[in-house]
This record gives structure tokens, C-alpha cells and sequence, in this order.
């Protein structure tokens, strides 16, 4: 493990954590890139201290956010069909966000108090009860956080998708951006709950048979319907509408069309689309399948 003194990147430290110096150096050297693309400040060559990182917890982007940061990095145009705006930014989004992070932390610091053995052993036991108390209020905000992606951002995505797809292709084309935003949520949360599963791991395996393993399922379970979920057909062949009276069905053409799959959130599990070689198996299905599926798919990968 890389021993050093941690900088923080820039004034937001919003596409990475802490890092050290020489790693920062080099990255610099080599991307050529001299300037924050979000808030647009210089890298750092010096900067504060910060404790080393423990073994488990991998440099990433900065846990927390502002409405500001959000909306200077995504410069989305407006859902609307006729004119763009200003960004849009999911106030519920930052506010829950912020809440796992901050529980994430408290998470953080009494996992690194264990493993790094500055817990006395007379107190450890006090210690991991305490440390259990963290991870179910830890629990509670990812859950929080995960409800509101599925239900408040991407259900009512896929909902607007579905009545769009008649509409013009400029139309179509300002929703389908509106991805790259929600794309940005979902990576900020799936961050949070690698990082989380990453320490339960070696919780686990230093402090057996204690509760660590419960906690570790559970966050794992909750992590297996995230990634289950952030697989969606981005782009979807336009609906045939049958109209009965004032009744009103969308049923989806047989045509081939530009049909697309995208993965959302994925990058911090390694399977995200950027990377060289992702493939994703796509199969024809019954709808009685499709409704199995959606039912207890997630749990049986």
C-alpha cells in the first residue's frame, strides 16, 4: 500500500478523494489535464494532511455533495421538449445523499478504529456493539436513498420514456440526456456501497461471529437489487397506441429498432460500459417471465 502525504485534488475534490501527492503528480503529468473540470481550480501539488488511507477503502470521488457541484459538473438541458434551461438539479437527491454519506463516515471511522487495533481489548465488544448501532443507521439511509432512485428518478424516467416514444426525435433525444445526470446519482450511491461492503468484509473476517456477517448480508442484498435495477433499456422501439373509447394501451412494435442497454451506476463494481470487452446478454421473453423476473430476479442472479 502506497504510504504518503494526501492532498486534496482541488477546492471540491469532486471527481476524487484524498490522494497522495506523487500519485497526483503523476496522474497530472499524464493526463495533462491541469484544471478541475467541475469547479475549474488547479490541481493541487501540496495540500493538507491527511491520515493514510486504510487497506479497505479505495480512493474515489468525494463522498459528499453540494447543489452547486451537481449542477457545475452536469450541464444537462431541460426535459422540455421546446427549449433548454438551466441544469436540473435533484435537491432530494443531495439532501439523502448527504445523509448516507455522513452515516458512511461514522461507519468509516469505527471501522478503521478496529482494524487498525487502537481499540483497547476490554472495550472492543462495547466498541463493536456501537459500531453494529452505526451500520443499521447506515442501512436505514442507503435504503432511504435507494427508494428514492428507483421510485423518484428512474421509474418516473422509464415512465415519461415510455409516453415519449412517439414524440419528435428532439424530443426523445432531451429525455434520453436526461440519463447522464441520473448515470451521476447512481455512481455517487454505488460508491458509497462498495466501500461500505469493502469494510464489512474485513470485519467480518477479523471480528467473526460478533454480527458483522448480518449486516454484511443485508447491505449486500440491497446492493444486489441496486445493480439489478440500474440495468435498463435506454433507448426502446416506439409504442403502438390502441385507443377504445377513452381508453388508452401502449403496446410496444415487434420492429427492429436502435433498441440500447445501459448500466447505471456501475462503475465502482466494475461493470460499468466503460469498460474494454462489456458484453450484456439479451434474451427474448414471454411476458410471464418478464413478471417472474421482476418478482425475486435480483435475489436469484
Amino acid at each position: 500500500m502506497h504510504e504518503g502525504e494526501m492532498v486534496r485534488p482541488c477546492d471540491c475534490a469532486g471527481t476524487m478523494g484524498d490522494v497522495h501527492e506523487e500519485c497526483l503528480t503523476k496522474w497530472v503529468t499524464m493526463s495533462n489535464k491541469k484544471n478541475c473540470e467541475i469547479c475549474q481550480s488547479p490541481y493541487a501539488k501540496s495540500g493538507a494532511q491527511f491520515k493514510p488511507f486504510k487497506e479497505w477503502s479505495k480512493p474515489g470521488y468525494n463522498i459528499k455533495m453540494s447543489s452547486s457541484a451537481i449542477s457545475d459538473q452536469m450541464d444537462v438541458e431541460s426535459s422540455s421538449a421546446f427549449s433548454p434551461a438551466e441544469p436540473v438539479v435533484d435537491g432530494a437527491f443531495v439532501s439523502k445523499h448527504n445523509l448516507s454519506a455522513e452515516a458512511y463516515q461514522g461507519f468509516k471511522e469505527c471501522a478503521d478504529a478496529l482494524l487498525s487495533g487502537k481499540v483497547a481489548h476490554p472495550e472492543q465488544l462495547s466498541f463493536i456493539q456501537r459500531t453494529l448501532q452505526i451500520c443499521e443507521n447506515v442501512i436505514l439511509n442507503f435504503e432511504d436513498e435507494k427508494q428514492h432512485l428507483m421510485s423518484d428518478v428512474l421509474l418516473v424516467w422509464a415512465m415519461k420514456q415510455q409516453k415519449l416514444s412517439i414524440a419528435t426525435l428532439h424530443t426523445q433525444q432531451l429525455h434520453y440526456k436526461e440519463l447522464d445526470l441520473i448515470n451521476l446519482q447512481f455512481e455517487y450511491f454505488g460508491e458509497l456501497l462498495q466501500q461500505t461492503l469493502s469494510g464489512l468484509d474485513y470485519l467480518k473476517q477479523y471480528y467473526p461471529n460478533v454480527g458483522f456477517e448480518e449486516v454484511h448480508s443485508k447491505v449486500r442484498n440491497l446492493t444486489h437489487y441496486f445493480l439489478y435495477y440500474s440495468i435498463i433499456v435506454s433507448r426502446q422501439p416506439p409504442s403502438v397506441i390502441v385507443k377504445c373509447g377513452e381508453a388508452e394501451n401502449h403496446r410496444r412494435s415487434r420492429f427492429w429498432f436502435n433498441t440500447e442497454i445501459r448500466i447505471l451506476g456501475g462503475s465502482a463494481f466494475g461493470i460499468d460500459t466503460n469498460n474494454e470487452n462489456s458484453n450484456v446478454n439479451c434474451y427474448l421473453i414471454t411476458d410471464e417471465t418478464a413478471k417472474q423476473l421482476l418478482n425475486n430476479a435480483y435475489l436469484d442472479m
